[in-house]
């Protein structure tokens, strides 16, 4: 899931990404997902809005 997650960001004709930042981000969503694989779904947005701004501020 984190794969198809990073493969489709990176199709986003908006985002300008070097291989570097790419492997920050998929790192990132992999790690949200294996959260998300051992919590509680309640907990699902708060996960989501972190790594959405973790990618946020890899790429200021």
């Amino acid at each position: 899931m984190a794969a198809e997650l990073t493969i489709a960001w990176l199709c986003n004709p908006n985002t300008r990404a070097s291989a570097d930042e790419a492997a920050a981000v998929l790192k990132a969503i992999h790690a949200s997902v294996s959260e998300l694989a051992g919590k509680c779904k309640a907990r699902a947005p708060s996960i989501f809005l972190r790594m959405y701004r973790q990618s946020r501020s890899a790429f200021r």
